[in-house]
């Protein structure tokens, strides 16, 4: 499903990134753990559309994503990834309910709002479904945000530190739904994390250096 090979990327030519060759299959998940300035971020942004790679090879299924600019890009995005942000965005002007009705929106998706309502129920936030996001708490803004990822089906799943605002509970509640997500829909999960209580979860791990700077 996901394979990279010779991925790399630059900012300048101070700050540079040489990320080794992954590979998840459809179904299965993979944890990536590094220090702080290894290039986690950089690497979903990658894996992600959003950042371009200087050189290198990210293909999901049998689409060349480094190849796709623009619109093209935009839109196998929104039809098949989905991303979990470190620091959840949303709408501010719209409910928790119609944020998640956006990926649909934008995927040109039909929305299930039995579906996106039983998806809240599991991520225990189906209270705050008509609220706007600034009435939630960060833990509920997170499970919101992973909600929101999760609306489409994609067939690549992106998460940046889903549990970092999350108790053991909680934690335990999302990644359980992240891999069954994953497994039921045969999509491919990353995670990237420095949550050492996911390493137990996820055996599938990659772990990035310094080295690559």
């Amino acid at each position: 499903m996901l394979h990279t090979k010779d991925l790399q990327f630059a900012y300048n030519k101070d700050l540079s990134f040489t990320f080794p060759e992954l590979k998840c299959n459809a179904g299965e998940s993979l944890l990536i753990t590094g220090r702080s300035g290894c290039g986690k971020t950089t690497l979903l942004h990658l894996l992600a559309g959003i950042l371009h790679p200087a050189s290198g090879e990210i293909r999901i299924g049998d689409t060349l994503l480094s190849s796709l600019r623009g619109a093209d890009a935009d839109r196998f995005r929104g039809e098949s990834v989905g991303l979990v942000y470190q620091r959840p965005h949303f709408i501010a002007s719209l409910t928790v309910m119609d944020n998640l009705r956006l990926p649909a929106f934008f995927g040109r998706k039909s929305v299930d709002e039995g579906a996106v309502t039983t998806l809240a129920e599991h991520l225990g936030i189906v209270h705050t479904l008509r609220q706007l996001p600034d009435r939630l708490s960060v833990g509920e803004q997170q499970r919101a945000s992973i909600a929101r990822a999760l609306v489409n089906n994609p067939r690549l799943i992106l998460a940046d530190e889903p549990t970092s605002a999350l108790d053991d509970d909680n934690c335990a509640s999302v990644i359980e739904l992240l891999t069954r997500q994953a497994a039921e829909h045969n999509a491919a999960l990353v995670i990237v994390t420095h949550d050492s209580r996911l390493k137990s979860v996820v055996k599938n791990r990659v772990e990035l250096s310094l080295q690559g700077r």
